[in-house]
């Protein structure tokens, strides 16, 4: 059964929030929002959506992102101390990172499809895509199959193409944890040394 819920924006603040996440430890829900509602109008360029972060602590929302280009889907790493995102770079949607600490940015890939920030983006912005469970890498849907992109060099490398075995093994691994099911995807494969 649900609980009541939280409330964390309001419709006439923030019309359009979407893709939120919890941080590890609970205290932060990050998601991505426009300011106001759609409009055919919009220029991409100067940022539609941008990243914020609700603190269940003290009820504030605040901005995580404010560049050009805006920012969406957010994804956090497993240490929950880099945020990633997709960003519009001129004519190129990319991927980036922010150390949360720090509170620094840098573009990490360009190989991405085009976001769909300009849109009614109901189904989000940019597909989902996760952190690997070491961090290292993230694992991204790009140019018709799944990519795995270093953290550390932005390499991006297709692993899904039928050509290669892939770099992580999909298989569902389902497991008791504390009396429920514990659904884990993205185990090391071997055969790269993970």
């Amino acid at each position: 059964r649900g609980g009541s819920g939280i409330q964390i924006t309001k419709k006439g603040d923030l019309p359009e929030a979407s893709e939120p996440l919890y941080a590890p430890d609970g205290r932060f829900i990050y998601f991505s929002a426009r300011p106001a509602r759609y409009q055919y109008n919009r220029n991409v360029f100067a940022g539609i959506y941008q990243v914020r972060r609700y603190d269940r602590v003290t009820g504030q929302a605040t901005g995580v992102t404010d560049g050009y280009g805006g920012s969406a889907r957010p994804e956090l790493s497993p240490d929950g101390k880099t945020l990633a995102f997709v960003r519009r770079d001129r004519l190129k949607t990319v991927l980036y990172l922010y150390d949360l600490e720090r509170q620094t940015e840098r573009p990490l890939w360009d190989g991405l499809d085009q976001d769909m920030m300009e849109n009614f983006a109901w189904t989000g912005s940019y597909p989902g895509y996760a952190f690997t469970p070491d961090g290292r890498s993230i694992v991204i849907w790009a140019k018709g199959g799944l990519w795995s992109v270093d953290r550390a060099t932005g390499q991006g490398q297709w692993y899904l193409d039928g050509t290669h075995e892939p770099l992580y093994d999909f298989t569902p691994l389902v497991g008791s944890v504390s009396g429920g099911a514990d659904l884990r995807l993205g185990q090391p494969n071997p055969a790269f040394g993970a």
